[in-house]
């Protein structure tokens, strides 16, 4: 039998440790995104005013750049974590309680186990992202890259995320199984 209060407090945990995570991981992607935007200003005024004066005649058109915004593949695990946990633990708790055995006490129970090694698994996620690592070279993380040299889906980054998905799919189907 499981508690659907004990289920009910975990879920709660994860949406908010969830949500407050990627609020601070917003906020840290845009602080960087305006100083590399604010690096890249000055750089192209001292470019401009150099080319004026060597291109007053010509009126050459200023292009635009536009810049990608994505997702880090681990604030998708984040994401992904928090949205299970709000629709398959902390709504089928809340819609059927103790009135369903497969919505009340099952699923809540496994999507709860796969929330809880999703959230696990995104820490060192998260740390692949950033390369951080002992020392100067790992070799998951390889050597430390500036800001404005990240790529989206570095493949370690990937590869932890895949393999946190998975082990998450594996506690869920085992939960069912013993919950049953």
């Amino acid at each position: 039998m499981v508690d659907d209060g004990a289920l009910a407090a975990i879920g709660a945990a994860i949406v908010g440790f969830g949500i407050v995570a990627f609020v601070f991981r917003i906020q840290r992607e845009l602080q960087l995104q305006e100083a590399l935007d604010h690096q890249r200003r000055e750089a192209r005024g001292r470019q401009q005013r150099a080319a004026r004066v060597r291109q007053r005649q010509k009126g050459e058109k200023r292009r635009r750049h536009w810049q990608e915004r994505w997702i880090p593949w681990a604030d998708r695990l984040l994401i992904g974590a928090v949205t299970v946990t709000v629709l398959l633990v902390l709504f089928p708790i809340a819609l059927v309680g103790g009135v369903s055995s497969f919505w009340g006490e099952r699923l809540p129970a496994a999507a709860c186990s796969a929330s809880v090694i999703a959230l696990a698994g995104y820490i060192p996620a998260l740390l692949v992202h950033y390369r951080f690592g002992p020392g100067k070279k790992w070799i998951w993380f390889g050597e430390e890259l500036r800001y404005r040299d990240r790529r989206p889906g570095e493949p370690a980054e990937i590869a932890m995320v895949i393999l946190s998905a998975l082990l998450s799919m594996l506690a869920a189907v085992g939960s069912f199984v013993l919950t049953g």
